[in-house]
């Protein structure tokens, strides 16, 4: 059995009529996990649902989508909750939430 690498971007958005913290994000990716359960299935899909709800987050804040999903290719084992990041691009705040799925 296989594994790909998969991860859903999350803006933070920090104004006076709306701030999402970190619990909304987790509640988005939750969404988007069942969402990927229903579509995809949850045997082997190769999608996000195969990574359960709930996140691993890690206190890093990376400099780019990029060295952010370079962190999370290295660091995530399948089978495990996926793992979530922040990075920092053109002065926003945005969550990456992903891992390896099992296929």
């Amino acid at each position: 059995m296989g594994a790909s690498f998969h991860y859903n971007i999350y803006k933070e958005i920090n104004d006076k009529s709306e701030i999402i913290r970190r619990a909304d994000i987790l509640r988005r990716w939750n969404d988007d996990v069942t969402d990927s359960i229903d579509v995809d299935g949850d045997d082997y899909s190769g999608a996000i649902g195969m990574l359960g709800i709930g996140v691993r987050w890690n206190v890093t804040v990376f400099k780019s989508e990029r060295e952010a999903s370079e962190f999370l290719v290295k660091a995530h084992k399948k089978w495990n909750q996926g793992i979530g990041v922040s990075f920092i691009e053109n002065g926003s705040t945005f969550w990456m939430i992903g891992g390896w799925c099992a296929e």
